[in-house]
Protein backbone atom coordinates (compact mmCIF):
# COMPACT_ATOMS: atom_id res chain seq x y z
CA UNK A 1 0.00 0.00 0.00
CA UNK A 2 2.73 2.73 0.46
CA UNK A 3 4.10 1.98 -3.25
CA UNK A 4 3.36 4.52 -5.76
CA UNK A 5 2.50 7.24 -2.73
CA UNK A 6 2.86 10.69 -3.70
CA UNK A 7 1.96 12.97 -0.72
CA UNK A 8 -0.83 11.29 0.83
CA UNK A 9 -2.13 9.83 -2.28
CA UNK A 10 -1.75 6.05 -3.66
CA UNK A 11 -1.04 7.08 -7.42
CA UNK A 12 -2.83 4.02 -9.10
CA UNK A 13 -5.99 5.04 -7.11
CA UNK A 14 -6.01 8.09 -8.79
CA UNK A 15 -5.34 7.26 -12.09
CA UNK A 16 -8.13 4.73 -11.73
CA UNK A 17 -10.56 7.79 -10.83
CA UNK A 18 -9.04 9.56 -13.61
CA UNK A 19 -9.96 6.87 -15.94
CA UNK A 20 -13.04 6.40 -14.08
CA UNK A 21 -14.28 10.09 -14.75
CA UNK A 22 -13.55 10.24 -18.03
CA UNK A 23 -15.61 7.34 -18.67
CA UNK A 24 -19.09 8.75 -17.00
CA UNK A 25 -18.53 11.91 -18.89
CA UNK A 26 -18.31 9.88 -22.46
CA UNK A 27 -21.35 7.86 -20.88
CA UNK A 28 -23.71 10.92 -20.86
CA UNK A 29 -22.52 12.29 -24.52
CA UNK A 30 -24.43 11.39 -27.26
CA UNK A 31 -22.29 7.87 -27.82
CA UNK A 32 -25.05 5.45 -28.32
CA UNK A 33 -24.89 1.54 -27.45
CA UNK A 34 -21.21 2.32 -26.02
CA UNK A 35 -23.26 4.14 -22.90
CA UNK A 36 -24.43 0.34 -21.63
CA UNK A 37 -21.38 -1.11 -21.65
CA UNK A 38 -19.37 2.00 -19.68
CA UNK A 39 -22.39 1.62 -17.90
CA UNK A 40 -21.97 -1.61 -16.48
CA UNK A 41 -19.13 -1.43 -14.50
CA UNK A 42 -18.22 2.81 -14.37
CA UNK A 43 -19.87 3.52 -10.77
CA UNK A 44 -19.04 -0.07 -9.26
CA UNK A 45 -15.65 1.41 -9.90
CA UNK A 46 -15.62 4.37 -7.85
CA UNK A 47 -17.74 2.38 -5.22
CA UNK A 48 -14.95 -0.22 -5.40
CA UNK A 49 -11.88 2.34 -4.94
CA UNK A 50 -13.60 4.08 -1.93
CA UNK A 51 -14.13 0.72 -0.15
CA UNK A 52 -10.25 0.26 -1.50
CA UNK A 53 -8.64 3.44 0.80
CA UNK A 54 -11.71 2.83 3.39
CA UNK A 55 -9.97 2.29 7.41
CA UNK A 56 -10.97 2.86 10.58
CA UNK A 57 -8.87 4.76 12.70
CA UNK A 58 -10.91 7.86 13.82
CA UNK A 59 -14.35 7.50 16.48
CA UNK A 60 -17.16 7.66 14.90
CA UNK A 61 -17.97 11.37 15.50
CA UNK A 62 -14.66 12.34 14.09
CA UNK A 63 -15.12 9.89 10.86
CA UNK A 64 -18.85 11.84 11.04
CA UNK A 65 -17.31 15.53 10.66
CA UNK A 66 -14.48 14.38 7.67
CA UNK A 67 -17.08 12.84 5.80
CA UNK A 68 -19.39 15.99 5.97
CA UNK A 69 -16.10 18.01 4.81
CA UNK A 70 -15.66 15.99 2.17
CA UNK A 71 -19.25 14.63 0.68
CA UNK A 72 -21.26 17.01 2.23
CA UNK A 73 -19.84 20.23 1.61
CA UNK A 74 -18.85 19.51 -2.18
CA UNK A 75 -22.67 18.38 -2.34
CA UNK A 76 -24.67 21.52 -1.35
CA UNK A 77 -21.87 24.01 -3.16
CA UNK A 78 -22.01 21.90 -6.25
CA UNK A 79 -25.62 21.57 -6.38
CA UNK A 80 -26.18 25.52 -5.92
CA UNK A 81 -24.11 26.70 -8.77
CA UNK A 82 -26.63 23.99 -10.99
CA UNK A 83 -29.18 25.83 -9.38
CA UNK A 84 -28.20 29.19 -10.00
CA UNK A 85 -26.94 27.66 -13.40
CA UNK A 86 -30.87 26.52 -14.24
CA UNK A 87 -31.94 30.06 -12.85
CA UNK A 88 -30.46 31.63 -15.35
CA UNK A 89 -31.04 29.31 -18.13
CA UNK A 90 -34.55 29.67 -17.41
CA UNK A 91 -34.04 33.68 -17.62
CA UNK A 92 -32.45 33.01 -20.84
CA UNK A 93 -35.64 31.10 -22.13
CA UNK A 94 -38.11 33.47 -20.74
CA UNK A 95 -39.31 30.92 -18.52
CA UNK A 96 -38.14 31.49 -15.28
CA UNK A 97 -40.72 30.90 -12.59
CA UNK A 98 -40.59 31.10 -8.73
CA UNK A 99 -42.19 27.52 -8.35
CA UNK A 100 -39.62 25.95 -10.78
CA UNK A 101 -36.49 27.15 -8.72
CA UNK A 102 -38.25 26.44 -5.32
CA UNK A 103 -38.70 22.59 -7.01
CA UNK A 104 -34.95 22.99 -7.62
CA UNK A 105 -34.08 23.36 -3.79
CA UNK A 106 -36.67 20.62 -2.80
CA UNK A 107 -34.82 18.35 -4.99
CA UNK A 108 -31.31 19.29 -4.04
CA UNK A 109 -32.25 18.67 -0.21
CA UNK A 110 -34.90 15.72 -0.82
CA UNK A 111 -31.97 14.24 -3.30
CA UNK A 112 -34.05 11.29 -5.67
CA UNK A 113 -31.70 10.55 -7.59
CA UNK A 114 -31.17 14.60 -8.67
CA UNK A 115 -28.20 15.30 -11.07
CA UNK A 116 -25.08 13.26 -11.05
CA UNK A 117 -24.37 14.70 -7.74
CA UNK A 118 -26.99 11.30 -6.16
CA UNK A 119 -23.47 9.69 -6.15
CA UNK A 120 -22.22 11.88 -3.13
CA UNK A 121 -25.60 11.10 -1.33
CA UNK A 122 -25.66 7.21 -1.49
CA UNK A 123 -21.44 7.41 -0.94
CA UNK A 124 -21.94 9.42 2.37
CA UNK A 125 -24.73 7.13 3.87
CA UNK A 126 -22.62 4.06 2.18
CA UNK A 127 -19.47 5.23 4.89
CA UNK A 128 -21.76 5.93 7.23
CA UNK A 129 -22.92 1.96 7.43
CA UNK A 130 -19.79 0.74 6.17
CA UNK A 131 -17.71 2.07 9.26
CA UNK A 132 -19.88 -0.04 11.72
CA UNK A 133 -19.84 -3.18 9.26
CA UNK A 134 -15.95 -2.58 9.77
CA UNK A 135 -16.36 -2.40 13.48
CA UNK A 136 -18.37 -5.21 14.29
CA UNK A 137 -16.80 -7.33 11.41
CA UNK A 138 -13.70 -9.17 12.38
CA UNK A 139 -12.83 -11.27 9.46
CA UNK A 140 -12.95 -10.58 5.93
CA UNK A 141 -15.72 -13.12 5.21
CA UNK A 142 -17.66 -11.55 7.13
CA UNK A 143 -17.45 -8.04 5.57
CA UNK A 144 -18.50 -9.79 2.51
CA UNK A 145 -20.95 -11.56 3.72
CA UNK A 146 -23.09 -8.94 5.09
CA UNK A 147 -22.64 -6.97 1.85
CA UNK A 148 -24.23 -9.95 0.01
CA UNK A 149 -27.07 -9.96 2.15
CA UNK A 150 -27.76 -6.35 2.10
CA UNK A 151 -27.62 -6.62 -1.83
CA UNK A 152 -29.84 -9.69 -1.86
CA UNK A 153 -32.45 -7.04 0.09
CA UNK A 154 -31.66 -4.13 -1.79
CA UNK A 155 -32.32 -6.17 -4.78
CA UNK A 156 -35.75 -7.86 -3.38
CA UNK A 157 -36.90 -4.37 -2.59
CA UNK A 158 -36.71 -3.24 -6.18
CA UNK A 159 -38.12 -6.57 -7.24
CA UNK A 160 -41.23 -5.67 -5.17
CA UNK A 161 -41.21 -2.06 -6.93
CA UNK A 162 -39.45 -0.34 -4.65
CA UNK A 163 -38.43 3.51 -5.88
CA UNK A 164 -35.93 5.91 -5.31
CA UNK A 165 -35.76 6.76 -1.44
CA UNK A 166 -34.81 10.24 0.37
CA UNK A 167 -31.05 10.99 -0.32
CA UNK A 168 -31.03 7.73 -2.07
CA UNK A 169 -30.68 5.27 0.70
CA UNK A 170 -32.25 2.22 -1.49
CA UNK A 171 -28.61 2.35 -3.01
CA UNK A 172 -26.80 1.70 -0.33
CA UNK A 173 -28.04 -1.69 0.13
CA UNK A 174 -27.55 -3.09 -3.65
CA UNK A 175 -23.74 -0.97 -4.19
CA UNK A 176 -22.58 -2.25 -0.78
CA UNK A 177 -20.52 -5.39 -2.04
CA UNK A 178 -18.29 -2.87 -4.74
CA UNK A 179 -17.08 -1.21 -1.59
CA UNK A 180 -16.58 -4.28 0.27
CA UNK A 181 -15.21 -6.17 -2.30
CA UNK A 182 -12.09 -2.65 -2.26
CA UNK A 183 -12.17 -3.18 1.26
CA UNK A 184 -11.02 -6.96 0.89
CA UNK A 185 -8.75 -6.14 -1.68
CA UNK A 186 -6.98 -3.86 -0.74
CA UNK A 187 -6.25 -6.24 2.52
CA UNK A 188 -4.38 -8.57 -0.30
CA UNK A 189 -2.71 -5.45 -1.93
CA UNK A 190 0.80 -7.42 -2.38
CA UNK A 191 -0.44 -9.92 -4.70
CA UNK A 192 -1.63 -7.54 -6.77
CA UNK A 193 1.71 -6.10 -7.38
CA UNK A 194 2.89 -9.67 -7.52
CA UNK A 195 0.99 -10.88 -9.83
CA UNK A 196 1.77 -7.80 -12.26
CA UNK A 197 5.39 -7.35 -12.39
CA UNK A 198 5.16 -8.37 -15.86
CA UNK A 199 3.25 -6.28 -18.41
CA UNK A 200 2.52 -8.68 -21.20
CA UNK A 201 0.75 -11.11 -18.45
CA UNK A 202 -1.22 -8.20 -16.69
CA UNK A 203 -2.23 -6.74 -20.55
CA UNK A 204 -3.31 -10.46 -21.34
CA UNK A 205 -5.48 -10.71 -18.15
CA UNK A 206 -6.88 -7.00 -19.52
CA UNK A 207 -7.87 -8.63 -22.81
CA UNK A 208 -9.72 -12.04 -20.80
CA UNK A 209 -11.28 -9.40 -17.86
CA UNK A 210 -12.77 -7.23 -20.45
CA UNK A 211 -14.02 -10.75 -22.64
CA UNK A 212 -15.20 -11.57 -19.22
CA UNK A 213 -17.12 -8.42 -18.53
CA UNK A 214 -18.31 -7.77 -21.97
CA UNK A 215 -19.91 -11.26 -22.57
CA UNK A 216 -21.77 -11.49 -18.54
CA UNK A 217 -23.16 -7.90 -19.51
CA UNK A 218 -24.43 -9.71 -22.64
CA UNK A 219 -26.02 -12.71 -20.52
CA UNK A 220 -27.92 -10.08 -18.44
CA UNK A 221 -28.93 -7.98 -21.65
CA UNK A 222 -30.13 -11.48 -23.44
CA UNK A 223 -32.07 -12.91 -19.68
CA UNK A 224 -33.56 -9.53 -18.33
CA UNK A 225 -33.47 -7.40 -21.12
CA UNK A 226 -30.97 -5.26 -19.63
CA UNK A 227 -27.91 -4.22 -17.30
CA UNK A 228 -26.81 -2.89 -14.86
CA UNK A 229 -28.01 1.07 -14.50
CA UNK A 230 -27.85 1.98 -10.55
CA UNK A 231 -29.72 5.75 -11.49
CA UNK A 232 -32.62 3.49 -12.80
CA UNK A 233 -32.50 1.14 -10.20
CA UNK A 234 -31.72 -1.87 -12.95
CA UNK A 235 -29.57 -4.45 -12.08
CA UNK A 236 -30.46 -6.91 -14.94
CA UNK A 237 -29.70 -10.93 -14.22
CA UNK A 238 -27.74 -9.84 -11.18
CA UNK A 239 -25.44 -13.01 -10.78
CA UNK A 240 -24.45 -11.65 -14.21
CA UNK A 241 -24.29 -7.93 -14.00
CA UNK A 242 -21.89 -8.18 -10.29
CA UNK A 243 -19.59 -10.31 -12.29
CA UNK A 244 -19.43 -8.12 -15.14
CA UNK A 245 -18.86 -4.85 -12.92
CA UNK A 246 -16.52 -6.34 -10.50
CA UNK A 247 -14.17 -8.06 -13.64
CA UNK A 248 -15.12 -4.20 -15.29
CA UNK A 249 -13.89 -2.80 -12.44
CA UNK A 250 -11.22 -4.82 -12.40
CA UNK A 251 -9.98 -4.23 -15.66
CA UNK A 252 -9.61 -0.30 -15.33
CA UNK A 253 -7.89 -0.75 -11.73
CA UNK A 254 -5.01 -3.09 -13.36
CA UNK A 255 -4.61 -0.57 -16.44
CA UNK A 256 -4.18 2.25 -14.17
CA UNK A 257 -1.20 -0.28 -12.51
CA UNK A 258 0.39 -0.37 -15.23
CA UNK A 259 -0.28 3.08 -17.07
CA UNK A 260 0.54 6.62 -16.17
CA UNK A 261 -1.07 9.34 -17.97
CA UNK A 262 -0.43 13.16 -15.56
CA UNK A 263 -3.85 14.40 -17.29
CA UNK A 264 -5.76 11.36 -15.99
CA UNK A 265 -3.77 11.36 -12.99
CA UNK A 266 -4.98 14.79 -12.77
CA UNK A 267 -8.96 14.01 -13.41
CA UNK A 268 -8.70 11.39 -10.50
CA UNK A 269 -7.16 13.84 -7.76
CA UNK A 270 -9.69 16.00 -8.94
CA UNK A 271 -13.01 14.36 -9.81
CA UNK A 272 -15.39 16.12 -7.74
CA UNK A 273 -16.18 19.12 -10.03
CA UNK A 274 -15.80 17.09 -13.11
CA UNK A 275 -18.58 14.90 -11.79
CA UNK A 276 -20.94 17.44 -10.40
CA UNK A 277 -20.84 20.33 -13.43
CA UNK A 278 -20.23 17.64 -16.71
CA UNK A 279 -24.15 16.34 -16.82
CA UNK A 280 -25.98 19.52 -15.66
CA UNK A 281 -24.38 22.11 -16.87
CA UNK A 282 -20.57 21.07 -19.40
CA UNK A 283 -23.01 19.22 -22.01
CA UNK A 284 -25.62 22.03 -22.64
CA UNK A 285 -22.34 24.79 -22.84
CA UNK A 286 -20.47 22.84 -25.52
CA UNK A 287 -23.72 21.89 -27.16
CA UNK A 288 -24.49 25.42 -27.55
CA UNK A 289 -21.26 26.39 -28.73
CA UNK A 290 -20.72 23.54 -31.34
CA UNK A 291 -23.72 24.60 -32.95
CA UNK A 292 -22.73 28.21 -32.52
CA UNK A 293 -19.82 27.27 -34.81
CA UNK A 294 -22.19 25.57 -36.76
CA UNK A 295 -21.99 21.93 -36.01
CA UNK A 296 -25.22 19.94 -35.47
CA UNK A 297 -25.56 16.44 -34.76
CA UNK A 298 -28.53 14.89 -36.72
CA UNK A 299 -29.73 10.82 -36.14
CA UNK A 300 -28.54 10.93 -39.65
CA UNK A 301 -24.63 12.28 -38.97
CA UNK A 302 -21.87 9.97 -40.39
CA UNK A 303 -20.10 8.20 -37.97
CA UNK A 304 -16.87 9.67 -38.57
CA UNK A 305 -18.58 13.28 -37.84
CA UNK A 306 -20.15 11.28 -34.68
CA UNK A 307 -17.53 10.62 -33.29
CA UNK A 308 -15.56 14.00 -34.47
CA UNK A 309 -18.33 16.14 -32.76
CA UNK A 310 -18.35 13.96 -29.19
CA UNK A 311 -14.67 14.36 -29.06
CA UNK A 312 -14.96 17.74 -29.21
CA UNK A 313 -17.98 18.33 -26.26
CA UNK A 314 -15.00 15.94 -24.73
CA UNK A 315 -12.40 18.66 -25.09
CA UNK A 316 -14.88 21.25 -24.30
CA UNK A 317 -16.00 20.21 -21.46
CA UNK A 318 -12.51 18.67 -19.69
CA UNK A 319 -11.05 22.05 -20.86
CA UNK A 320 -13.56 24.13 -19.25
CA UNK A 321 -14.43 22.27 -15.93
CA UNK A 322 -9.94 22.62 -15.68
CA UNK A 323 -10.16 26.27 -15.31
CA UNK A 324 -12.96 25.91 -12.74
CA UNK A 325 -11.37 23.41 -10.79
CA UNK A 326 -7.55 25.51 -10.71
CA UNK A 327 -9.63 28.59 -10.23
CA UNK A 328 -11.55 26.39 -6.70
CA UNK A 329 -8.58 24.52 -5.48
CA UNK A 330 -5.68 27.34 -5.91
CA UNK A 331 -7.76 29.84 -3.87
CA UNK A 332 -9.34 29.67 -0.07
CA UNK A 333 -12.49 28.36 -2.19
CA UNK A 334 -11.34 25.29 -2.18
CA UNK A 335 -13.02 24.66 1.20
CA UNK A 336 -16.15 24.45 -0.77
CA UNK A 337 -14.79 21.11 -2.48
CA UNK A 338 -13.84 19.53 1.27
CA UNK A 339 -10.33 20.56 0.88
Amino acid sequence: MEMGKRQGRIEWIDMAKGYGILLVIIAHLPVGNVEYWINTFHMPLFFFLSGYVFHVKDSFFTFLKKRVKGLLVPYFFLGLVIILFETLLSLWKHQFSIKAVGNLFLALFLQKRTWTLWYLAVLFFMNLVFYWIVKWAKKHWQVLLISVLMAAIGLAYYGLGGTALFWNIDVVLPAMPFMAAGYVAARYDYLWEKGLKKPWLAMGLVLILAAVTWGFEWMSYQIAGHGLWMFYNKYGMPVCTYVAALTGTACVCIIARLVTLRPIRYLGENTLVYFGWHQSIMIFFANRLLNELGFYLLDTSSTQFRFNFNLAMLIIILFTLTVCNVILTKTKLKVLLGK
